[in-house]
């Protein structure tokens, strides 16, 4: 029975950056089950669990362990986007190969819903996951034309490289677990934690159907956020710069002044 339940799943499929768990429990889908749960007959096969087993809502095994009306192990044959929505895979979506896997989906959802349901809003999950990346793609460029150019906070001074075989890299992902001087700033943490993990919980709760994950809770409003605070530290560390390379040209001129100064007398 457990085998059937959510919580089995939980152990690893929870946390902030694979939050499949919370945004399930979350959703509508969870919501039936956890108000109705305990009458459903948790002994029935899966495939008879909506008919035979008067389940009225779809746990995390009616929907994956399905494919094509036939139930297995084989957890991977509908993935689109695999762990995190990268720009390789949002560009390939119109692909055969992602378009028979959604195909296989809407067959999943149209076991409760309309099949036009099911296309719509597989497709606005799409476009939201895609914004999501987009979010993600500008602050990448930002942080990297600042590692580029050395404006980094401490990165000419105080930036230790991560332990080998890790190297030195703008936002790189051992930022969130390893710290030492200057490594990592502020925009690298940030951006860690908006590639690796905020954008992918936008993505869970798109693709699981939990709006409060997608919008103000999280996804979303927390990618906003990121993207707030690098673009506000590239203003800064870019003014500062600037400041600092006009006090330079200013001091040269008045240290060539006082020269021609004394040569005078």
């Amino acid at each position: 029975v457990e085998a059937r339940k959510p919580q089995a799943c939980a152990t690893c499929h929870n946390g902030v950056d694979h939050n499949e768990y919370e945004n399930y429990m979350t959703s509508k889908h969870g919501t039936v089950y956890q108000t109705h749960g305990e009458q459903w007959n948790w002994h029935a096969r899966l495939q008879d669990a909506m008919d035979k087993g008067g389940q009225t809502a779809p746990t995390c095994q009616s929907c994956h362990f399905e494919y094509n009306g036939k139930y297995s192990h084989n957890v991977v044959r509908k993935v689109r986007w695999a762990f995190l929505p990268f720009k390789n895979i949002a560009d390939n979506l119109g692909h055969q190969w992602f378009q028979d896997r959604q195909k296989a989906w809407i067959g999943t959802c149209s076991q409760c819903h309309s099949p036009r349901f099911a296309k719509t809003y597989l497709e606005m999950a799409d476009k939201g996951i895609v914004q999501g990346m987009e979010l993600v793609e500008q602050s990448r460029k930002v942080v990297q034309k600042l590692y580029d150019d050395g404006l980094m906070v401490g990165q000419k001074t105080n930036r230790p490289a991560p332990p080998e075989p890790e190297k030195d890299a703008a936002g790189g992902f051992y930022s969130l677990f390893l710290s030492k001087g200057n490594n990592p700033t502020i925009v690298d943490r940030t951006f860690a934690e908006m590639w690796e993990q905020h954008v992918a919980q936008h993505m869970k709760a798109l693709l699981h159907v939990n709006p409060g994950g997608w919008t103000y809770s999280a996804g979303w409003s927390d990618l906003i956020r990121d993207q707030t605070i690098i673009n506000e530290a590239d203003t800064m560390l870019r003014e500062k710069a600037a400041l600092t390379e006009r006090l330079r040209k200013l001091e040269g001129a008045r240290s060539g002044n006082a020269g021609s100064s004394g040569k005078g007398r």
